[in-house]
C-alpha cells in the first residue's frame, strides 16, 4: 500500500474482511480509483486506490463476501488456527526437500478439493484427477486430521469422490487428497471444515416436548422413530 500524496509505503499487512467495511469514494482532482476500508478490531481507516477503475475491486470484494457466506451455510470455516495448521501441512516441513527433482513416476496433485453433505460424523469430499498423470491411476490416499489430534489416512480406489465416516461432531478437520500410479504424487491444497453438532436430537426432543397434544401425522412419526412408543399425557 502507498500513501496518497508522497508515494511512499505507508503499511503493509493484513484485515480480517469479516470485521472490515468497504466504502467506495467518488473520484475527486486529488484522488481517483479509491475507496475507504474500516477495521473494527483495529479501530481504523484506510484509504486505498488503484491506477485503474476501482470496479473489478468492488466487483472482487463482493465476491469474496458471498463465496464466504456460502461457505458458511455449508458449515465451512477456517478459523486463524487451522488456516496456520493447514500452511504447515502444506509446506509438509517434516519431509526432507530435494530441489528441482521431478518425480518421473509420480502424478501431480490433485486440484478442486471440496466438500458436500457435512454432517455431524461423516462429510463427502470430491476432486479432479491430477493434470499431469505419469502412468496409470492407481488409487488415491485422503488424509484429515482432527483439531490437535494425529493425522488419519484412508485408501480410495480409483474413484474421484469419496466419503468419510466416523467423524467427530463438532471438529474442525483439515483434509487433503494426494494420488497414487507406481508412486505417491503431491498433496493436493488442503481445505478445512468443522463438522455440525450432535444436538439435532435434543432440539427435536424440545420442540416436540412443547406440543400438548400432537395431531399432524409426521410428528407422530417422528417422535415413534426418535423415542419408540409416544408418552401421553
Amino acid at each position: 500500500m502507498q500513501d496518497a500524496i508522497g508515494g511512499k509505503l505507508a503499511y503493509k499487512g493484513r484485515l480480517c474482511m469479516d470485521k472490515t467495511e468497504i466504502i467506495d469514494l467518488q473520484d475527486s482532482t486529488e484522488i481517483k480509483h479509491a475507496w475507504k476500508m474500516s477495521n473494527r478490531d483495529k479501530d481504523k481507516w484506510y484509504v486505498l486506490y488503484a491506477q485503474s477503475a476501482e470496479k473489478e475491486w468492488m466487483e472482487a470484494f463482493q465476491k469474496e463476501r458471498e463465496k464466504v457466506k456460502k461457505d458458511e451455510e455449508k458449515g465451512f470455516y477456517i478459523s486463524l488456527k487451522t488456516a496456520k495448521a493447514a500452511i504447515a501441512l502444506h509446506k509438509d516441513t517434516s519431509l526432507p526437500r530435494r530441489k528441482n527433482v521431478l518425480k518421473t513416476n509420480a502424478p501431480s496433485a490433485p486440484i478442486g478439493l471440496k466438500a458436500d453433505r457435512i454432517c455431524s460424523t461423516s462429510v463427502l469430499l470430491s476432486w479432479v484427477a491430477p493434470q499431469r498423470l505419469n502412468g496409470t491411476i492407481r488409487g488415491y490416499q485422503v488424509s484429515f486430521t482432527p483439531q490437535g489430534e494425529p493425522e488419519c489416512l484412508l485408501d480410495v480406489e480409483e474413484t474421484t469422490s469419496t466419503e468419510l465416516t466416523s467423524l467427530k461432531p463438532h471438529t474442525e478437520y483439515i483434509i487433503r487428497v494426494r494420488a497414487k500410479t507406481a508412486d505417491y504424487g503431491d498433496y493436493s491444497i488442503p481445505i478445512s471444515l468443522c463438522t455440525s453438532g450432535d444436538d439435532v436430537l435434543r432440539k427435536l426432543s424440545s420442540i416436540l416436548d412443547s406440543y400438548q397434544s400432537i395431531t399432524f401425522k409426521e410428528l407422530k412419526i417422528a417422535k415413534l422413530i426418535f423415542y419408540g412408543t409416544p408418552r401421553t399425557g
